[in-house]
């Protein structure tokens, strides 16, 4: 046969997707499914958390509104000379809560710890510290984006505090992937969002959202994260 008229059904990069994407999808699972009997869940557990974080992230909760002075220069035109002026206002801004980004993983966290790491306070203690401090020392506040942080730091400095918190109780070494997500998303959550929110809301933005508006926010991630590398290290 003349491979002259052989034509392939789909061009190369496609047809590589098409045939790799179920090995990414059970790879993923997998790696959700073990993530989440390391921190004590089943399947469907772990599945319905995520899911849930997945929904939530759509939803944010009002706290609280504060109203602040904003300083806006005016410019104004008399006979070709152009004066600046200070003119104060008044401006609104609401705290809120978003549900998937914040209240799940916190919801996570607080049951692990009060389920499985209360006998390991002390252990617990230390890695969240250290995750709040890297988390403070590395949180940027820009105006117009909100508070951000580069997306590897906070599981890696959360999975190695774990690892160093344990290492001074070899005996609680089971416990550090529960150790790495709690002490990532309260490490996260202290550090970056609630150790900056006055910085936030000073810039004026009509809605600041603690945990983010976007799907799988950055304390989510990093808790998820930070376990799986833990994981890793054990």
């Amino acid at each position: 046969m003349d491979r002259r008229y052989i034509f392939p059904p789909l061009t190369l990069p496609f047809f590589i997707f098409l045939f790799t994407l179920p090995f990414l999808f059970f790879s993923f699972m997998f790696a959700i499914v073990s993530v989440g009997r390391a921190l004590g869940f089943s399947a469907l557990q772990i599945l319905l958390i995520l899911y849930a974080s997945l929904i939530g992230s759509l939803i944010n909760i009002p706290v609280k509104e504060f109203e602040h002075p904003v300083k806006v220069i005016r410019e104004y035109s008399f006979f070709g000379i152009r004066y600046r002026i200070p003119v104060i206002h008044s401006q609104r801004t609401v705290l809120a809560v978003n549900v998937g980004g914040a209240v799940i993983p916190v919801i996570v966290a607080l049951y692990l710890l009060i389920s499985s790491l209360l006998p390991h306070i002390q252990i617990f203690l230390l890695a969240f510290f250290i995750v709040t401090a890297a988390s403070y020392a590395f949180a940027k506040v820009i105006k117009g984006v909100g508070i951000i942080i580069p997306a590897f730091l906070p599981p890696l400095f959360a999975s190695i505090a774990s690892l160093i918190a344990v290492l001074q109780s070899p005996q609680n070494f089971s416990v550090m992937p529960k150790i790495a997500f709690t002490s990532g998303v309260f490490g996260v959550l202290f550090g970056a969002d609630i150790l900056n929110m006055r910085k936030v809301i000073r810039m004026g933005a009509p809605i600041v959202s603690i945990g983010g508006a976007g799907v799988f926010d950055g304390i989510f991630l990093t808790g998820f994260m930070s376990a799986m590398l833990a994981l890793l290290f054990m």
